[in-house]
């Protein structure tokens, strides 16, 4: 049951009830406060950061059966073999594990029960202190018409992050970081083409001629361009891969 609602937009904007700045969208949101009956939840682990610097208190929030011999381990992805390892002691609660000393890579969190059978899995990231957000095409050089497959990592994983085509001059120089763009374009609209990276904080996507587009069409033209990695449905750029030619065959 709604009980009331707010828009949230730009500092400064109309009728903007909760100010954001810098507000990285030209959409405005609703927070909305609703009276909700509860119900039980599934069984779970879930981190709260899926993504860390090497070094951070990992946080991790359960709801377990509760049963004895419950724990909450950290294991490598895909892995079996705990890193870490915490007991539940409850049904519900909140466990603490350090990173230090871990890799670079990818984790998860899981719930096992007292016969080591996992109930739930959540997945996490670490990276160096300072590792910046990165975006990368698979080559240099495509030929017009071959699809573009592009990756990144460290990226923030919001809902609607998305990665663009943008094409090159000769001799420009462009905005490949913009985290104070505020509910404006931020020298980022003129994408050709787009992909979501469906909140992922790693992973691929191919450019082709089922994408999105925006001012271009597929296929691209020969040319320079490069690919940016854009937050959250908005402009504001956190990374631009490596300029890249198209050429004819």
């Amino acid at each position: 049951r709604p009980l009331a609602s707010e828009i949230v937009g730009e500092d400064g904007g109309p009728d903007v009830d909760i100010a954001v700045r810098p507000y990285p969208t030209d959409h405005r949101g609703v927070v909305s406060t609703l009276a909700v009956r509860t119900g039980e939840p599934p069984v779970y682990v879930a981190v709260e950061s899926r993504r860390l610097s090497i070094g951070d208190s990992l946080s991790v929030v359960f709801h377990a059966p509760a049963r004895r011999g419950e724990r909450v381990a950290v294991v490598p992805a895909g892995g079996a073999d705990p890193l870490a390892e915490l007991p539940t002691f409850a049904r519900d609660g909140t466990l603490t594990f350090s990173t230090a000393g871990l890799r670079r890579g990818a984790y998860e969190a899981v719930l096992l029960d007292k016969h080591d059978e996992v109930l739930s899995r959540s997945p996490f990231w670490l990276y160096p202190p300072g590792e910046a957000v990165r975006v990368a095409t698979s080559r240099r050089v495509y030929v017009k018409g071959d699809a573009i497959e592009v990756s990144w990592s460290n990226a923030p994983g919001m809902r609607w992050d998305w990665v663009a085509i943008y094409r090159v001059r000769p001799g420009s120089t462009t905005p490949y970081a913009t985290p104070g763009c505020n509910a404006g374009y931020c020298g980022n609209d003129g994408y050709l083409l787009y992909e979501y990276t469906n909140a992922s904080i790693e992973g691929t996507t191919s450019f082709s001629a089922t994408s999105p587009t925006g001012d271009g069409a597929w296929p691209l033209r020969p040319g320079t361009y490069e690919v940016r990695l854009l937050l959250d449905d908005g402009y504001s750029s956190v990374a631009k891969s490596a300029r890249f030619r198209i050429v004819r065959r």
